[in-house]
């Protein structure tokens, strides 16, 4: 055996004690009981907060004997979980006879896992892509393939990995946001990426799709500072606004700025005559713009201080050529949506990680 041929034996023998690490916590009685069941649904309620999370496996049990299985699909409320069933029946009545146990279950790296994303043809609001290319973790596939809508990768077994990737990676774009969720609904990919706001309604609404894991990606803030005033900081900006662009345009997709220094002051503003304009180069700048506004798109005789909003090309923590007069207003996070029995192995593999697959060739935008 050459040199070469010993190191990829070692490597892949440590990827598979790593694999075998991932813990994989015993399963532990819950303070929680069973408070409601609608068809394949049941609402579990603890009296101060219940430890579990999205593709937790419980196990239903009546005098020691296990009644029925379910995996939780959402967690609205940290004393509140959304399970629906996988085996068994419950009872629908004497709810309170049900004990529950719960595992987090081991995530091991899977043969194959589908994903769909956006094309080079589907603007976001923010951005529009000259192209779309696939940006899988680095050095972790050896062997590609294109077609005109599909990239395929395969790992190389020498690499190793700190999450559960794939040994085949398919990524699929779609030119229409619709055409993914429907590919999605009929098992032709595993899990679908989204740009913020794109997921409509009807899959939000949907209990098998809710509880999707958000991602947040690593590059592109909006931002937004004064325009023409003279001033040298964005104090003044009313976060109210901001907040309601992003629930009426994003669906609440667009992330707050947490990073240290990543932005200015933006404390309310006792001037109603602030006018906000946004980059034409954003696709949705028209909405955005009257949304701002309050509705009122046409300009004012005395518009008084003018606000610029647009996104910036860097992470979420501001360069310090721009710090203190450029305000991070959020971050972009990209809806990623599977089967809940599919999410616990996309949590492993790291949400923002998914939302980083799309390499999005723009042009870019500075303060």
């Amino acid at each position: 055996m050459n040199r070469r041929s010993s190191a990829r034996v070692v490597a892949t023998a440590f990827a598979l004690l790593l694999l075998a690490r991932i813990p994989n916590a015993s399963p532990a009685d819950l303070d929680a009981r069973v408070v409601w069941i609608r068809g394949t649904q049941l609402y579990v309620a603890a009296p101060d907060s219940i430890p579990v999370e999205p593709g937790d496996r419980l196990t239903l049990m009546v005098h020691g004997k296990t009644i029925a299985t379910a995996q939780v699909s959402a967690v609205p409320d940290r004393a509140l979980a959304i399970a629906t069933l996988i085996s068994g029946t419950p009872p629908h009545r004497k709810l309170d006879r049900i004990r529950i146990r719960a595992e987090h279950p081991p995530q091991h790296a899977t043969p194959r896992l589908r994903v769909g994303i956006p094309s080079a043809t589907r603007a976001c609001l923010l951005f529009a892509c000259d192209r779309v290319t696939v940006q899988a973790p680095p050095g972790l596939y050896l062997a590609e393939s294109f077609s005109d809508c599909s990239t395929r990768l395969v790992r190389d077994s020498a690499e190793v990995a700190r999450a559960p990737w794939p040994d085949t990676l398919v990524v699929r774009q779609f030119d229409e946001a619709g055409d993914e969720e429907i590919a999605l609904e009929r098992g032709e990919i595993d899990a679908a990426v989204f740009w913020p706001g794109e997921l409509s309604a009807h899959m939000r609404q949907q209990p098998r799709w809710q509880g999707f894991l958000l991602g947040t990606r690593s590059r592109g803030v909006v931002a937004a500072w004064w325009k023409g005033s003279g001033e040298r900081t964005t104090r003044g900006l009313e976060p109210s606004r901001f907040a309601s662009l992003n629930q009426n345009l994003f669906r609440g997709d667009l992330g707050p700025c947490r990073a240290p220094g990543s932005g200015a002051d933006l404390s309310p503003s006792p001037d109603s005559a602030v006018r906000f304009a946004v980059d034409p180069a954003c696709p949705g700048h028209a909405e955005m713009e009257r949304l701002l506004n309050r509705g009122d798109s046409s300009p004012a005789v005395d518009p008084g201080p003018r606000a610029w909003v647009t996104l910036l090309d860097f992470p979420g923590a501001a360069p310090d050529s721009v710090r203190g007069r450029v305000a991070c207003l959020f971050t972009l996070r990209c809806p990623i949506v599977s089967d809940v029995a599919l999410r616990p192995y996309l949590d492993a593999l790291g949400s923002s990680a998914l939302a980083d697959l799309m390499e999005c060739a723009a042009a870019r935008h500075q303060p």
